[in-house]
């Protein structure tokens, strides 16, 4: 389903999620839940910067990017913790009333990268979790990355799955 971004809605404002977009048209209603998610949670935990640690974190939660995930005999329960510890020690102590959530700079080079594929790689479509959680492998500063790589999946085998809906070419 194709989702304009003016349909956002909620406790973030699509003003507020500007930055995020720059110039997608199309988002699949999928990321848009969960990038709604992402931000939303971002905020109720007092935290300023949604970081790629984040970002992957909020993606377990969204089916395709699970799919993905355990395609490759992941264990989402000791991902999800590993990413769940470093998020809680890199928030910072702030109250609710000051809190502005931010994308932070890997963040939105994740998702510009994702939107240009998406939109100039061949064939337009609309940009995706699998599309994200693809991008954030060339994030390879970020643990986020790290640990994705400690659970034996790769850049290639995402790339597998959005080719061949598996892991493996048949």
């Amino acid at each position: 389903m194709l989702v304009k971004k003016s349909s956002l809605l909620g406790v973030l404002s699509f003003e507020r999620l500007n930055f995020i977009y720059k110039g997608v048209e199309m988002i699949t209603q999928e990321l848009e839940d969960s990038f709604h998610k992402i931000f939303v949670g971002a905020r109720l935990a007092c935290v300023r910067l949604v970081t790629v640690e984040r970002l992957l974190l909020g993606l377990l939660e969204n089916e395709k990017v699970l799919a993905v995930l355990r395609s490759r005999f992941v264990d989402v329960a000791d991902l999800r913790l590993l990413l769940d510890e470093h998020v809680k020690a890199e928030q910072p102590e702030v109250t609710f009333n000051e809190i502005s959530v931010s994308p932070s700079d890997a963040v939105r080079r994740v998702i510009d990268r994702a939107y240009i594929h998406a939109r100039w790689g061949g064939k337009k479509r609309d940009v995706s979790s699998v599309d994200i959680l693809f991008y954030i492998f060339f994030e390879a500063q970020s643990d986020a990355c790290s640990y994705l790589q400690q659970c034996n999946i790769s850049k290639e085998d995402v790339a597998a799955f959005m080719r061949y809906g598996s892991s493996e070419p048949t």
